[in-house]
């Protein structure tokens, strides 16, 4: 039986999990962002793989070609697993200069950084109410950045997003206009009376 301390330490671990989990606004969203890219990235080997399977079939391989054959296969699975893509998200002060913009999108080695506001870290008043235009402006947000990860990955760098005519940023927008959407719509199913009675 757990001790009222041990409770008190596991509930303060909790408060503080879903305190961090604010600031992530559609975290989910992240996730499947990272999953439908990272199984691009897969099936982009898997070619690859099938014609280093082919070549194993064949009956006249001697065992030095064998061997040859399972070292590329070794150094395609490291190849693929270095490729695999991660998201991260970090809060930043607010940026000033010419075309200075705190909200972007760049990447670091195998990970795409998306840069947000600081002021909107923390989507909770001083009296502990949400802020829902701080939580409606950091879910818009993310989910622009999210579009421009899965819309113009190759238009990406460290520097952030490469965009010369303006249309990456116009489909951006929309891809988190049609997302936000999706949420509202699958908000108010999910939280309707009779489902929420059900929970």
């Amino acid at each position: 039986m757990l001790s009222p301390e041990r409770k008190e330490e596991i509930l303060e671990q909790a408060k503080r999990v879903n305190s961090v989990a604010e600031g992530y606004q559609l975290i989910h969203a992240c996730f499947a962002v990272q999953k439908i890219i990272n199984e691009h990235i897969n099936r982009s080997f898997q070619d690859k793989f099938s014609d280093l399977r082919e070549r194993l079939l064949k009956e006249d391989l001697d065992s030095d070609e064998v061997e040859k054959i399972l070292q590329k296969k070794k150094e395609l699975e490291l190849e693929n697993r270095r490729t695999r893509i991660n998201i991260s998200i970090r809060y930043i002060d607010t940026l000033t200069g010419f075309n200075a913009t705190t909200t972007r999108v760049g990447t670091y080695k195998n990970s795409f950084i998306i840069s947000l506001p600081k002021e909107l870290e923390h989507i909770r008043k001083c009296d502990g109410e949400f802020d829902y235009i701080k939580m409606k402006n950091l879910r818009t947000l993310m989910a622009h950045e999210l579009g421009h990860i899965l819309l113009h990955t190759d238009y990406i760098d460290e520097e952030g997003i490469i965009d010369e005519d303006g249309n990456r940023e116009e489909e951006s927008n929309y891809f988190a206009e049609v997302v936000m959407e999706l949420r509202r719509e699958r908000n108010r199913s999910f939280y309707s009376n009779q489902n929420y009675e059900k929970m």
